[in-house]
């Protein structure tokens, strides 16, 4: 066995085992090591890049992403597409796909997938602002009813909510679609970046569309509509964690938490913000759910969806076994079709890196040039990084202009990320065991 590494933890109370991806007690360290550490080894291994091979995860394929459109209805400040701040993503454009394309894409994907056992495929509309182009996405979602008969098929849709009238509503509620709605917490913190091209606040237009939906239909509005929640740091964290927990129309909804980043961007060149007030907030809102927990209280989606990486954390501690891949997914999670017909590897990688075409299917050797490309990025840095383990690192975090790269603003980030969320993964489990 390697020599023993430790990562200190929590005022050196806690340490993590690097080498059996462990985290323990400070105070068992020497009888870890010599009676456990060496039936935890951690097992590492390469995995197989060959069209054989992709073609069987393929038919392991969860969902479909169609990017209806390339343009928008609003101009939000920190949009990767529509912001000149992200050095490496398209800009937005008129470009809409048309439905003999989107068409040809569900054609070419159901006759991978059309024999396997799980009878089940999310079909998701994307932008830009999908709902620009409505008419495709209603011929598609017919199109694919008829085509995948006896399948569970999932329609999603991410949307900023300014678009809908009651027919689009109408039109979801009959599909059960799962629509993603973004909303960026109170009208203060939400009208500071998402607005209209006249720099004019969206809240407004996006609370009433949302009382619409609920009006028409209050269980599907309950079941079906999240909330996609960004945020930018130089606004109030506490207040937007006060409006999803307090607010009568939101607070029972799901919700997805991220925060606006710091990496390949200029962007907060621009909006500056204060680390100690974010330090503050975040130790607020961070407390407050671990009294929730300690008096045994049912958290808030926004609660959950804020200690959600530890969750994820925690169960990678559990893992025993890793590929160089980690939690990088292999051609088996999701296809993304831009708007021009091209197929790429997800909506969050940049559109540098296409795997294929509607015109001519796949194109398996560049698709195995990526895997490989990106594996030898992991080899070269990861491998004896002492988070090589937890780190929740994929193509979008190292995709370049057409190449992949790893900068150390990247690492020391991803690295600082988790050892707080080790600590805090520490005082979540303490307050689950108290009684």
């Amino acid at each position: 066995m390697q020599a023993a590494k430790f990562l200190q933890i929590f005022r050196n109370q806690y340490l993590y085992h690097i080498n059996t991806n462990t985290l323990i007690n400070s105070e068992i360290k020497d009888i870890y090591l010599k009676y456990s550490a060496r039936n935890r080894e951690v097992s590492f291994e390469d995995v197989p890049v060959d069209i054989k091979t992709i073609q069987n995860n393929i038919e392991r394929l969860k969902q479909i992403i169609i990017e209806t459109c390339q343009d928008c209805s609003l101009n939000c400040q920190y949009c990767i597409f529509g912001s000149n701040e992200y050095f490496f993503n398209r800009k937005p454009s008129s470009l809409k796909i048309s439905y003999d394309k989107a068409r040809i894409a569900i054609d070419y994907i159901y006759k991978f997938i059309r024999n396997r056992k799980k009878k089940e495929l999310s079909i998701g509309f994307y932008g830009g602002e999908p709902l620009l182009n409505f008419q495709v996405i209603e011929k598609i979602v017919e199109y694919s009813k008829r085509k995948f008969i006896n399948w569970n098929l999932i329609f999603t849709v991410t949307t900023n909510c300014t678009l809908l009238n009651d027919d689009i509503i109408a039109f979801l509620i009959k599909n059960n679609f799962k629509t993603l709605i973004s909303l960026d917490g109170p009208a203060e913190n939400h009208d500071s970046k998402r607005v209209f091209p006249d720099g004019s606040g969206s809240f407004d237009i996006v609370i009433k569309n949302l009382e619409k939906i609920r009006s028409m239909d209050p269980h599907y509005y309950q079941e079906r509509v999240t909330f996609s929640i960004v945020y930018s740091k130089d606004l109030s964290l506490k207040e937007l964690y006060h409006f999803f927990k307090d607010y009568e129309l939101v607070k029972q909804n799901l919700s997805n938490f991220g925060y606006v980043t710091d990496i390949d961007t200029s962007y907060y060149d621009h909006y500056l913000y204060d680390r100690q007030r974010l330090k503050r907030e975040r130790k607020y809102v961070f407390n407050k759910i671990l009294r929730q927990i300690r008096e045994k209280k049912e958290l808030s989606s926004i609660e959950t969806n804020f200690i959600i990486e530890h969750s994820m954390l925690k169960k990678a501690l559990n893992a025993r076994k890793f590929n160089v891949l980690a939690s990088t997914c292999y051609y088996d999670e999701r296809l993304f079709v831009s708007a021009d017909g091209k197929f790429h590897l997800c909506e969050k990688v940049n559109d540098k890196f296409p795997i294929g075409s509607v015109e001519n299917g796949f194109d398996y050797p560049r698709m195995m040039e990526i895997i490989n490309e990106y594996i030898c990025i992991i080899k070269k840095y990861c491998l004896k990084c002492e988070v090589r383990f937890i780190c929740m690192r994929c193509y979008a975090n190292l995709a370049r202009n057409g190449y992949f790269d790893i900068d150390e603003e990247f690492c020391e980030s991803a690295k600082y990320s988790i050892k707080k969320m080790l600590e805090e993964l520490i005082r979540i489990n303490e307050a689950e065991e108290m009684k």
